[in-house]
């Protein structure tokens, strides 16, 4: 594909943001991966580059008070065509309410699956099985 693919990855801890971004530009070899380790630092991001993300990749859970769950409902809230597609990884049975769920720990294939169905622009519920 000739179009690089922005994503913010948010994940507080250091070697899953390691390992999930690997993850990431095995499926995006072409991506532009941002990371933030918090939601105040993910809303940040989203706001200060409006129109950026073309994929948000959230871990459910991110301590300190506040997680991904605040972010998703922040774009929901206030600016929801800032993000076409935002999916959880998680193991956390909260996350499946609110938004398309990767199972932590995920095999690749299904992380490869949901994350490709968010680029051709396919619902990441459809993409579930």
């Amino acid at each position: 594909m000739d179009s690089v693919t922005p994503i913010l990855l948010i994940e507080d801890d250091a070697q899953l943001a390691r390992s999930t971004t690997r993850w990431l530009r095995r499926v995006f070899p072409d991506a532009f991966i941002a990371h933030a380790y918090d939601a105040n630092q993910a809303i940040l991001l989203l706001t200060t580059n409006p129109g950026t993300w073309q994929i948000v990749v959230s871990d459910y859970d991110l301590g300190g008070g506040r997680g991904g769950d605040d972010v998703l409902r922040f774009l929901q809230r206030s600016a929801p065509e800032l993000v076409p597609h935002f999916v959880f990884f998680s193991s956390s049975p909260e996350a499946r309410e609110l938004a398309p769920t990767i199972d932590k720990p995920s095999s690749y294939e299904e992380f490869e699956t949901i994350v490709q169905a968010a680029r051709r622009g396919i619902a990441a519920t459809e993409a579930v099985l």
